[in-house]
Parts: C-alpha cells; sequence; structure tokens
C-alpha cells in the first residue's frame, strides 16, 4: 500500500478546501439575490413595525338609526387587502353578517356596509384578528373588539332651556343649557367650544341633562362672544343634535369715556389734554404746564356716563393728596377737590385712569418757616449748623447760662407778597420743646421785623419774608448743657389772607 505525503514550504499558501470554496459561492448568490430584488430585504427590515388601528367606527355604545350606515377601521399604514378583509368579522344575535368591502385613504382606511343595512334593535359585534397585516407582512399588534346597538327610534336630543347669568358689573357668571334627554360627556366636551377662544369650567347638573359653562379667566370688555355646541353632541343613547346650537354673549365696555376737558375751579384755566396714546401732551415750547391755585379745584368732563364701579377713584393726584368726588346727575362730569391745599411751586398730575394732565401750583403761597436767630452767644461764631441741618444763626448776647434766662428769638416766615402774619396766630402756633428736661416759656414782648435781626429778609413777585421777635423769659429743668431744644410752628399758623402753614415745621437748637 502507497501512501503520499504533501510537503509544503513555510509560507506557502495552501489550496482552498471545498468547505470555504462553498461559503464563498453562497455568499456570492446572496449578494445576487440581493442586487436583483432592488434592496427590498434591507427595506423590510427597516420597516419591522406592527400594524396599529388608530380609529373606527362607531366609536360609541349606542348609534342611532340615521348615523348606522357602515363600520370603518382606520390602520396606521397601508394595509393588505385580502388578509384584512378575512380578518374582519360583523356578528348580529343571528350570526355573521355579509356586507362589502371599500377602502380608501390610500389603503389605510377600511370600510364595511352589510348588505341588507342596519336593522334598529340589534346588536352587532365587530372584530379584526390579528391575521390583518400591512403591505410588508406586519401583522395588527393586537386584536380589535368592539360592539354597538341601533336604537329602535331615532329620538335626537333638543334645547329646552338656556340661562345667562352676569355679575352686578354686566360680566357673564354662567351659562346653563338643558337638553331633553341625559346628555353624553365626551361628545358633549368635543362639541363645545367659545369664540373668541377662553378657558371655562364645565359642571353637570340634573343627571346631565343640563351643563354649566363658568369662564375661568376674565372675558375681553366690549365683546361679543358665540358658545357653540355643535351637532356631533349626543345624548347617552348616541343619538346626535339636529343641528348646531349657538349662544351669544356680549362684555360691557368698561373702557373709559374719554375726558372732553378738564378745568379748574373756580379759575377755568383749562388743563393739557393728553395725547391719543394715553401720555400727556407736552406743552408747546419750554411753557410750563399750566398754574392754580393751591385750593382750586378740577372739573372732568367725559364723553358719555362713567360707569358705576369705575367712579370711585378714577381721578387722582400725584403725588398723593386726598381728594373730594361730587358727580353731577348725568355722571358724565365730576368735581375733584383736594382735601389740603397744594405746595405752590411743585409740579403735580391729576391721572384719570392711564391718562396724565400736568399742572403746577402758582397762587398765594402757605407761610412757610425760612429762618431761626437766638440769642445765645458763642464767641466768635456766628453761625452753627443745627441738628436737622438748617443754619442756626445766632443773637450777639450773653448766653443762657443759669436756669432761668430772658432771650431774644427771632423767627423768619416766607408767605404771600400781600399777606402779613397776625401776632396772635404766631404766638399760637409756637411752641419749645426739649428732648430730656422740660421747657417752658413767657412771652415778654412781640417785634415785627427788627431792624438789627441777623436774618436776611428777601422778596419776589409773589412773596415776601417777614421777621417775628419774641422776647422771651425761659425756664428749664433737668436739661444737660448742649442738649436739644426743638423750636416749633404748628400747622394752625394762618396769614391775614387765610393761607395755612402746610405742615409743622420746626428746628432743633443746642441748649447752653
Amino acid at each position: 500500500m502507497t501512501q503520499r505525503f504533501d510537503v509544503w514550504a513555510r509560507g506557502a499558501k495552501r489550496p482552498p478546501r471545498p468547505r470555504a470554496i462553498s461559503i464563498i459561492l453562497a455568499l456570492v448568490v446572496a449578494l445576487l439575490v440581493v442586487h436583483q430584488s432592488g434592496c427590498s430585504v434591507i427595506d423590510d427590515l427597516l420597516h419591522m413595525q406592527s400594524l396599529r388601528v388608530i380609529a373606527y367606527e362607531p366609536a360609541h355604545r349606542f348609534v342611532s338609526a340615521a348615523d348606522a350606515a357602515a363600520v370603518s377601521v382606520r390602520f396606521s399604514q397601508p394595509a393588505h387587502r385580502v388578509h384584512t378583509e378575512q380578518a374582519f368579522s360583523l356578528e348580529d344575535s343571528r350570526g355573521t353578517v355579509a356586507g362589502q368591502f371599500t377602502w380608501s385613504g390610500g389603503g389605510d382606511r377600511l370600510e364595511f356596509r352589510p348588505h341588507h343595512g342596519f336593522r334598529p334593535g340589534e346588536s352587532y359585534s365587530v372584530r379584526m384578528s390579528t391575521r390583518a397585516e400591512d403591505l410588508r407582512g406586519n401583522a395588527l399588534d393586537r386584536e380589535l373588539q368592539f360592539s354597538f346597538l341601533l336604537r329602535t327610534h331615532d329620538s335626537r336630543p333638543v334645547v329646552v332651556d338656556e340661562d345667562v347669568m352676569v355679575h352686578p358689573t354686566g360680566e357673564l357668571h354662567r351659562l346653563e343649557v338643558e337638553f331633553s334627554v341625559p346628555m353624553a360627556r365626551d361628545r358633549m366636551i368635543e362639541a363645545l367650544s367659545v369664540t373668541p377662544s377662553v378657558r371655562f369650567t364645565i359642571q353637570w347638573l340634573n343627571e346631565d341633562h343640563r351643563i354649566a359653562l363658568s369662564p375661568s379667566e376674565p372675558l375681553l370688555p366690549g365683546t361679543s362672544y358665540s358658545v357653540k355646541i355643535a351637532a356631533s353632541a349626543t345624548c347617552r343613547d348616541g343619538n346626535s343634535l339636529a343641528g348646531d346650537h349657538v349662544v351669544y354673549v356680549s362684555t360691557p365696555d368698561r373702557s373709559v369715556p374719554a375726558v372732553v376737558a378738564i378745568t379748574t375751579n373756580p379759575g377755568g384755566i383749562q388743563l393739557t389734554v393728553p395725547a391719543d396714546d394715553g401720555s400727556a401732551a407736552p406743552p408747546a415750547g419750554d411753557a410750563t404746564p399750566p398754574g392754580v391755585d393751591a385750593t382750586d379745584g378740577f372739573v372732568l368732563q367725559f364723553t358719555a356716563p362713567v360707569p358705576v364701579e369705575m367712579r370711585p377713584g378714577i381721578a387722582q393726584f400725584a403725588p398723593t393728596v386726598p381728594a373730594v368726588l361730587e358727580w353731577n346727575s348725568a355722571m358724565d362730569t365730576v368735581t375733584v377737590t383736594p382735601r389740603q391745599p397744594l405746595v405752590p411751586g411743585r409740579r403735580y398730575e391729576l391721572r384719570v385712569q392711564e391718562r396724565r394732565y400736568p399742572f403746577t401750583v402758582t397762587g398765594p403761597p402757605v407761610p412757610s418757616l425760612s429762618g431761626l436767630a437766638f440769642s445765645a452767644h458763642l464767641g466768635e461764631y456766628e453761625h452753627v449748623l443745627a441738628v436737622d441741618g438748617a443754619v442756626l444763626t445766632l443773637i450777639p448776647g450773653a448766653p443762657l447760662n443759669t436756669r432761668t434766662d430772658h432771650a431774644a428769638l427771632d423767627v423768619r416766615i416766607t408767605h404771600a407778597k400781600s399777606a402779613t402774619i397776625p401776632i396772635a396766630s404766631f404766638l399760637q402756633s409756637l411752641r419749645l420743646a426739649a428732648r430730656n428736661g422740660t421747657v417752658s416759656f413767657t412771652v415778654r414782648a412781640v417785634e415785627r421785623d427788627p431792624a438789627d435781626s441777623p436774618l436776611a429778609v428777601t422778596a419776589t413777585d409773589t412773596t415776601r419774608d417777614s421777621v417775628l421777635r419774641v422776647h422771651l423769659s425761659i425756664s428749664r429743668t433737668g436739661i444737660e448743657p448742649f442738649d436739644l431744644v426743638t423750636m416749633e410752628l404748628r400747622s394752625g399758623l394762618t396769614d391775614d389772607l387765610g393761607n395755612r402753614l402746610a405742615v409743622n415745621e420746626g428746628r432743633l437748637m443746642n441748649a447752653r
């Protein structure tokens, strides 16, 4: 017996074995098949998604005869017609119902119509098995089953009552609509719409015979809203409305009527009318806003009566000043009177809602404390800065070193040019008080405009200064040197024209 031995040099290639040749031939054949099939295998691998049912009709348990014509099923993608029709069945109490299939929507919607229609009073069951598949062979993900009952009579619901309830201001509070039969809640919610769009809450009443709608956000003023219940709303038995039911609701116009004119009372000064955008129109050139007297009121005339809920606070001053509002019988004119005098020279705005009317105050100014001098002496110093920042001018003389001293106090008051400060009013408003101890004083004499007063006096076109020197006997108890003493003029100070000091005014001094 002869044995053959093949010896191969190291590094030489071994001839291919029969098994390797078979594998190579199989791969070549597979590539040729893929090429000839136009890559359909790859497409199938990329579209391995189950077929799904996304809608069907009838979708409700009870169906009226008028709405029952066919059973339809819509799929997530085009279906294989033969396999899907074989997977479909419709049965009634007598068995399988024969009918005709039609397809639409590019092959994703199947419709089945019985040859003899649907019979009133009959219950029907629909089944679509998982044998249904799409064009790539992907089966239905789950079996579809549903049933419905065809009513024996077509009793459509009708609206028997509607009630629109409003707030005292005229705003919509609640809308209620009542039907002849209980309504299906889900179909009613789908059929409801409000134009312009607004959020609202729904409440069911009277065993679903009545529905109540309440807005959950403010409605636009002066706007007409339509509340629509579409004909797709059904009762519990599946009968739909004969047609759309629409309720129209209008909200009152709550915008403030335009201002025709604003004049002072008395005086008749016309304030600047604001621009169309609500902001105040600037005065012509460099002119300042019109001037009014400190005690003037303002008469506002509107184009129409102002709604009752908008009258309080319709006009306000800035800076804030309390005011009284008096309306005429037609409610289209109001007189706004400040409760306290306005400050001369200050710029104010009369604000009506978002509109602004600027003005400045002129006329007789109210008295004000503008200077103070005392008979204490501090050596070479002629002026001392008081604690509150005011300059305290010292009258030359002996310092107050005893518990009871005679002193002179010069008070400079700025007031209307044609006015005079009565001495009695001045003394009634004068106060001295210590922070720690007590101070009492007796008025020995009063001088008007002493020639030797260290306080300078000035005058303008509308104001002038007056100096009143008061000779005092002062008693102090428990007051240490350099303790703080307050000299104050109370707001009761009034000139002979009736102008009053606007607020209490005072200065702090060091006791000696």
